[in-house]
């Protein structure tokens, strides 16, 4: 465990997946209101950041939107997708997936990020508002 500067953290994985979002014509838009300094282990910071993000991408419709927020000891990662909220039950167990027709992976990346939250201590949630994927990781 260290001390990590979050938004420096999400920029530079930023920096190699966004060209993801570019593929599929996602707009990306990202808001850092603050610093944010962290204790964690920086590895697993960097999966949880890159699950969120992958899965967001993934399961987003073609020139759908992103939106990723660092603010008030808070990342908010809310995405564009099926017009549908998922099952609040179900999102956070392994290889759950979202529809049997949709099978884009296998089903481990939220269950990895809901571990790494769990293990430092962060509470997750899931919310559906304004017909947007939304997960708050509150530090």
């Amino acid at each position: 465990m260290q001390e990590v500067d979050l938004p420096e953290v999400l920029n530079t994985q930023l920096y190699y997946l966004s060209y993801l979002a570019e593929d599929k014509g996602i707009n990306l838009e990202v808001k850092v209101n603050s610093s944010l300094l962290i204790m964690a282990n920086h590895f697993l910071l960097e999966g949880l950041i890159n699950n969120l993000i992958i899965n967001a991408i993934t399961y987003n419709k073609e020139k759908g939107s992103l939106q990723i927020a660092v603010d008030d000891k808070k990342l908010i990662v809310s995405n564009s997708g099926e017009k549908m909220p998922l099952n609040p039950t179900k999102i956070f167990q392994r290889f759950n997936q979202t529809s049997e027709k949709n099978k884009k992976g296998n089903g481990l990346g939220l269950s990895i990020v809901y571990q790494i939250c769990k293990f430092h201590g962060w509470k997750i949630s899931y919310d559906y508002p304004e017909d947007k994927h939304t997960f708050t990781i509150c530090f």
